[in-house]
């Protein structure tokens, strides 16, 4: 039995969809909205925002002005900001047009870009978001853990946790064969994004569950373009399935 794993759809639900089967069996690792564009600037920010406030906030990015960054991405992200109940709308149809074109059973994790109650609202009966969980298939237990803790560069954006939420739901999941997050363990090549030229940090509490529990295997996404796809962390292969925007491929893993 394969399962199929993805990461960062960003926007590109016809890619997907073409690609999956109602007898399927799917997890997906989070940030499925396009909020932004890099190169185009197009997404949902571009709807809610000119063009030029979003070309500024990037310039802000790459500078590494942080502060002005974490100022106008809070007019989005967080329920007082005026551009909040727009962007959560144009997310939240987002949402609607992928969950309702997958036809297989499929789990769910949310990422730092995400808005996790309304990727709940768009669910249909056979999709279930996890925020933190094992699930077993086919005798193979699989853990599951949404979000990501505070790092340089996640900002307050709605799928990010305090650090000590963060590391209750690692905790929480004891012993697993596969351990599946949005966000990668503390390991600099995996973390490094060698397009953006940044470190995204990791998470340390991932880092440390995978050398106590020793999974055999680590899946998640976040970094775009990682200076290396896959390292070996004592007995656990920890793999980037990668940017589904980008490449349009599906991770396999037979179990």
């Amino acid at each position: 039995m394969q399962i199929k794993i993805v990461s960062d759809i960003h926007g590109a639900y016809d890619e997907l969809v073409g690609q999956l089967a109602p007898d399927d069996l799917l997890i997906l690792l989070g940030d499925y909205a396009q909020l932004v564009d890099f190169q185009t600037l197009d997404g949902v920010l571009a709807q809610a925002f000119t063009r030029e406030e979003v070309k500024q906030v990037l310039d802000w990015l790459d500078a590494g002005e942080r502060g002005q960054a974490r100022r106008f991405l809070a007019r989005f992200a967080q329920p007082d900001g005026d551009r909040f109940p727009e962007v959560s709308r144009l997310v939240a149809a987002d949402y609607r047009r992928m969950c309702a074109r997958i036809p297989c059973k499929t789990y769910l994790l949310y990422g730092n870009t995400d808005y996790p109650w309304l990727l709940q609202e768009a669910l249909g009966d056979h999709l279930e978001l996890v925020a933190a969980g094992v699930v077993e298939i086919a005798g193979t237990k699989i853990g599951l853990v949404s979000g990501a803790p505070p790092m340089t560069w996640t900002f307050d954006l709605p799928g990010v946790l305090t650090e000590e939420a963060y590391r209750d739901r690692v905790a929480s999941l004891g012993k697993v064969d596969i351990l599946c997050s949005h966000v990668p363990p503390r390991v600099a090549e995996l973390a490094y994004d060698v397009v953006a030229r940044r470190d995204e940090m990791g998470s340390q509490h991932l880092l440390d569950y995978i050398r106590e529990m020793q999974p055999g295997w680590a899946y998640f996404g976040h970094v775009h373009h990682p200076q290396a796809y896959s390292r070996q962390v004592g007995k656990t292969q920890a793999i980037n399935v990668g940017c589904f925007r980008f490449h349009h491929q599906i991770h396999l893993h037979t179990v």
